[in-house]
């Protein structure tokens, strides 16, 4: 069973003969009907249509159709807004189809059980553009819009074949034209309810759903950018050349370093792979006031080491994270990270990231700098910063470090939480880091931690 919808004009033929068609050719059941024109379409379609023994009459009897078949009360009825209209000659009227069009095909798909089928063939231009405009904002996969067109044998005027009252093939009102046949096509539709529905477009009935839709198609056709604000520790988000703004809430210090990390690396990478990495945004960290020099520092890239070491908490920060990214926008996956290859192999965000530069990390000036051009921040005398801003530290509780702030202003307490703290008395002068024993200076102001 299916819905029709039809555009009408003066001429409302098209009606019978887009029922016949899908009644005859299509063999697809017609049950409700929707028409849609002005006050002029209606008093015509009363007249040549809907009146006793009019065309709708003798199709029902050529169908085989009961009396009642789309009848008032019966699965028929009109759009009542566009009746207000004589015509639709200016932008008012237009505005109204326009609605009426999107209205008809909601209800059509709310209240029916079957695809919505709309014939767009009756009307002036403007009529027939409302309604594949609303089949293209809101059509699902099963419904679909169609012109249908009269094939007049040679010799016969197609004109004078409108004029006979012809209604259908085989209308026994117009013997004359008894070899005519109607003709139709699909018209192509590309639907875009998902992608309103995907990108939480607004009432899709208001008038202000095409500025919404063009903006999601815009977004949709346009790469994201995304950058990681140390200093905020929030992501921060835009579509093509649109300026960065703040995306969510902002990350955990973890969250924030791994995906730093990442980034500063520029390509993906097995956790063994890292080298200086991790030392550069800490560094950038440390810069920003976020954490304490020196010995907060160290303490940091000791959980470093735990991840790289295959510590149990390296997998569940890279999921929370990827969660994090992936409930800003469905688009953003590809700055998820993902395993390449399987277990074991390098870890990284899609392969466009990279060639496009679509991620970067801190107030960069221009997108080059988010790679591995971190500007390295001197170490100062004092190991003493500002006083933190926000969740400073979370508690590293999962294996590694507890972290928390300490009574005295800009310092920071380090305890010792479990046995996987071995690192936590390594020498100063040495970065573990995986055991890989890269060598890292020590803290200005700091003495050298005994051997």
């Amino acid at each position: 069973m299916a819905w029709l919808i039809s555009s009408l004009g003066t001429s409302p033929a098209v009606l019978s003969e887009a029922l016949w068609f899908l009644e005859r050719r299509k063999g697809l059941e017609v049950d409700r009907l929707t028409c849609i024109g002005t006050q002029a379409s209606r008093q015509a379609a009363e007249q040549q249509l809907f009146a006793a023994k009019g065309a709708l009459d003798r199709l029902r009897l050529h169908l085989g159709k009961p009396p009642e078949w789309l009848t008032e009360g019966h699965g028929y009825a009109w759009e009542t807004e566009p009746l207000n209209a004589t015509d639709n000659r200016d932008l008012e009227e237009a505005r109204a189809m326009d609605r009426a069009c999107r209205r008809a095909v909601r209800e059509a798909q709310e209240q029916g059980d079957g695809p919505v089928v709309a014939c767009i063939s009756g009307g002036r231009k403007t009529m027939s553009s409302s309604l594949q405009q609303a089949m293209t904002l809101l059509a699902r996969p099963e419904d679909w819009a169609f012109h249908v067109l009269l094939r007049v044998p040679e010799g016969q005027e197609e004109q004078k074949i409108q004029q006979s009252g012809f209604a259908f093939p085989g209308d026994p009102h117009a013997p004359q034209a008894s070899g005519v046949e109607v003709d139709a096509f699909e018209i192509p539709l590309v639907r875009l309810r998902d992608l309103a529905l995907g990108y939480q477009v607004p009432e899709l009935l208001d008038e202000g759903v095409i500025q919404a839709l063009q903006r999601a198609v815009n977004q949709a056709s346009a790469k994201p950018r995304l950058r990681l604000n140390l200093r905020s520790q929030r992501l921060e988000l835009a579509w093509g050349n649109e300026a960065f703004r703040p995306a969510g809430e902002a990350l955990t210090l973890q969250q924030a370093l791994m995906l730093g990390m990442w980034i500063v690396a520029g390509a993906a990478k097995r956790k063994d792979e890292f080298a200086n990495e991790p030392e550069q945004v800490i560094e950038r960290l440390s810069a920003h006031g976020i954490i304490d020099r020196g010995h907060d520092q160290d303490t940091l890239l000791e959980v470093v080491d735990a991840w790289l070491e295959g510590d149990n908490t390296f997998g569940p920060m890279k999921t929370e994270l990827n969660r994090r990214i992936l409930g800003l926008h469905p688009a953003l996956e590809r700055f998820t990270l993902k395993s390449r290859w399987g277990k074991g192999g390098p870890i990284g965000f899609a392969d466009e990231v990279y060639q496009d530069t679509l991620i970067t990390c801190g107030q960069c000036k221009n997108p080059a700098e988010g790679y591995g051009a971190f500007p390295r921040t001197p170490r100062p005398s004092a190991r003493r910063c500002p006083e933190p801003s926000g969740a400073l530290l979370a508690v590293f509780r999962q294996g590694c470090l507890a972290v928390s702030h300490a009574s005295e202003p800009g310092r920071m307490r380090v305890s010792q939480e479990s046995s996987h703290a071995r690192h936590l008395h390594q020498p100063q002068g040495r970065a573990h880091l995986g055991g890989r024993g890269l060598p890292r200076p020590p803290a200005l102001g700091s003495a050298p931690a005994p051997r």
